[in-house]
């Protein structure tokens, strides 16, 4: 009778135990499935913040290589709206200038708008948008739903505003200027946009500066013979480097910025070639080049901005970016170029270039995760993708006493 109902008990303790363990299944692939949704939908998002984000460095990218080859501060400004507006295809982009009337892209002819507007403004609290952010508090300002901002003013010309940034464009601690974009979309504009159109902002301060000095500069070289000391006294002052050479490349002026690009004494250079400032690797393909604009007018070289690799006096290689033009007197031909060390932006493109492949490796780890149906399969990817990221031979993953005693080694067995 006692062995009767210990087998009794017995039988009920596992049929007991396989109801729990049915139940727990049951629970498991419940929150499997939910886990499964939560990482579609992030995986979704994370699409999503990868597709913005690379367009956004590549706007960032493709605006700064324009501003590097645009000297003209009138087409630096309509290009950079014109570049803003239709890459993140906002209502309205325009650039103003303090000193100077705002130059506007062209609005789309095929909607009815119109197509030269000049200082497009709108107001908040009396005071305008873009008043308010270049003079009074010198940062972005959001606006994500004009209908609910007091004092908000439309402008007859755009009344399909519905939000709008403005970003003013510091040198030092001086506003010289606002990028304002507007949107016909409530919330149309958020954060993202106020970082982006800040990055822009700081490239479009600094192609301002280059454009002045150049233009400057330009002026200045045209009149050199006349007003020489003047040329000097200005190029002095320039955060870029200016040198001229003669028609023979014998440099005849080294102003105070080229001394701390290359490290040499304006004394130690004066007289000498100026392919003495990049490897020697370089300078017959230089030489090459001026000697064809020389003799035919070829113009790449001189007239354009491109890049080439400096030599400091150290020795020590640098990439940098170089613009050149020519200039003729009445017994001779000249060269002036103005020079800027940009290992700052390199190392700025190349860890850029970095965060993108970081990003697409964690979003083609979240879609294999994604096709996931088990627990399992999902610790095996992380386990897999990440040891390929980090060039491992082999990655454990360690789990928790009350999911597993057991430690799940990723795919590749190789041992380190």
């Amino acid at each position: 009778m006692t062995q009767y109902v210990g087998t009794v008990i017995l039988v009920i303790l596992i049929s007991i135990r396989q109801v729990l363990t049915l139940r727990r299944n049951e629970e498991l692939v419940q929150e499997l499935r939910i886990l499964n949704h939560q990482m579609e939908q992030e995986a979704r998002e994370l699409e999503i913040r990868v597709q913005d984000r690379t367009n956004a460095l590549r706007v960032s990218a493709e605006v700064s290589r324009q501003l590097s080859t645009i000297l003209n501060q009138n087409e630096l400004l309509i290009e950079v709206a014109k570049q803003i507006k239709t890459a993140f295809n906002f209502y309205h982009a325009h650039l103003t200038l303090l000193d100077n009337k705002p130059q506007v892209d062209k609005i789309n002819e095929e909607n009815g708008d119109p197509r030269n507007i000049e200082g497009v403004q709108s107001n908040t609290g009396g005071v305008s948008l873009v008043e308010r952010a270049a003079i009074r508090i010198k940062s972005p300002v959001i606006i994500r739903d004009t209908n609910n901002e007091p004092g908000w003013k439309p402008n007859h010309l755009l009344p399909d505003t519905k939000a709008e940034i403005a970003v003013p464009i510091m040198i030092g601690s001086k506003v010289v200027g606002v990028i304002d974009v507007q949107h016909n979309v409530i919330n149309g504009l958020d954060q993202e946009d106020v970082n982006l159109l800040q990055s822009i902002a700081n490239q479009v301060a600094i192609a301002l500066e280059n454009a002045r000095q150049y233009a400057r500069g330009q002026a200045l070289v045209a009149e050199l013979q006349k007003s020489e000391a003047s040329f000097r006294a200005i190029a002095e002052t320039a955060n870029d480097g200016i040198m001229s050479a003669n028609s023979q490349g014998e440099l005849i002026f080294f102003n105070k910025a080229s001394e701390e690009i290359f490290g040499y004494d304006r004394e130690e250079v004066l007289g000498m070639h100026m392919t003495m400032l990049i490897p020697e690797k370089y300078r017959k393909m230089f030489e090459r080049g001026i000697e064809r604009y020389t003799a035919t007018g070829d113009r790449r070289i001189i007239g354009n901005t491109f890049e080439l690799v400096g030599l400091h006096k150290t020795g020590a290689e640098f990439p940098a970016e170089l613009s050149m033009t020519s200039w003729k007197t009445d017994e001779a031909e000249y060269y002036s170029g103005i020079v800027r060390n940009i290992s700052e932006r390199k190392a700025n493109e190349k860890a850029l270039a970095h965060r993108i492949e970081r990003e697409k490796l964690v979003n083609r780890m979240a879609n294999k995760i994604r096709s996931a149906v088990t627990v399992e399969q999902i610790i095996n990817i992380a386990a897999e993708e990440t040891r390929q990221a980090v060039g491992a031979s082999r990655s454990v993953v360690k789990i928790q006493p009350e999911f597993s005693t057991q430690n799940i080694p990723s795919p590749n067995k190789t041992e380190g």
